[in-house]
């Protein structure tokens, strides 16, 4: 129901008798009258309609006594918290401050409420929900890492074998992080594989970090599978199979074994 509609039904919609008659002040002061001028605007809310009972101390700290109709609660830039109402005494619109009120209570019992600003606030509008942040190519990058660390400790220790990264080695190391990136559902884009990389060109592992970094590849599902083919191709990137990269694939052939017999082991 509009506020208009309110209006035109004002005499079927008058709250019960108040336990105390109503008075107010000699002249409304200029805050009730024209409410804070700082005020952030809301659209109707639940509170339109809702019969309320005041004692009001205003900026003057003169008391009165209101009957009102909710109208609207705002809050300013300052966070002040307003009831925006029609009042029955006045028979016009006026808005009351929360922190002001000494007593608010509702019908039918005209029960006080033990902190007006706190009942008031729950009528505030609601923000529009915020719709989800796409996250940016730094923060996919960051996610990646965190999925792909293993499988690049691997990488970069083979390919680091016989010296520093061959650009025909980085490829495969490319190739890896798209696949990773599929698997946490990245999109596809060059600035977060790149960012990977950059990642990746940082890490020096050693022989003995190997055997944590492939129990760990070992014991997530599908791990080793998608890493494989890269470190198959990316040996074989330069052309040349020389003693550093055999040493280091027999490193990882014996360890994935001896992770994997303690596994049946341990299931046994």
């Amino acid at each position: 129901m509009s506020f208009t509609t309110w209006l035109e039904r004002l005499k079927e919609r008058r709250p019960p008798a108040p336990p105390r008659p109503e008075r107010g002040p000699a002249a409304d002061t200029l805050e009730e009258r024209f409410s804070d001028t700082a005020a952030i605007s809301g659209d109707f809310d639940s509170i339109e309609g809702v019969a309320v009972f005041l004692e009001y101390a205003n900026i003057d700290g003169e008391i009165s006594t209101r009957r009102v109709i909710g109208k609207r609660v705002t809050e300013n830039r300052s966070g002040n918290t307003y009831l925006h109402s029609w009042c029955l005494l006045r028979n016009d619109d006026r808005c009351f401050r929360a922190d002001r009120m000494l007593k608010l209570m509702i019908p039918p019992r005209w029960q006080p409420v033990a902190d007006p600003v706190e009942f008031l606030r729950d009528f505030l509008p609601k923000p529009a929900p915020v719709q989800p942040r796409r996250p940016t190519p730094r923060e996919w990058a960051s996610g990646i890492k965190m999925h792909a660390r293993h499988g690049l400790s691997l990488l970069t220790y083979v390919a680091r074998a016989d010296g520093e990264f061959a650009p025909t080695e980085l490829e495969f190391v490319k190739i890896y992080i798209r696949e990773i990136a599929k698997l946490v559902g990245a999109p596809e884009d060059e600035r977060i594989v790149e960012l990977v990389l950059q990642y990746a060109e940082t890490l020096y592992p050693t022989k003995r970090s190997m055997p944590s970094v492939l129990q760990r590849l070992d014991e997530r599902e599908g791990a080793l599978e998608i890493v494989m083919p890269c470190l198959e191709g990316l040996i074989r990137a330069d052309g040349d199979y020389d003693d550093a990269e055999r040493e280091a694939m027999q490193i990882l052939v014996s360890t994935m074994q001896r992770s994997r017999n303690r596994r049946g082991a341990a299931s046994q």
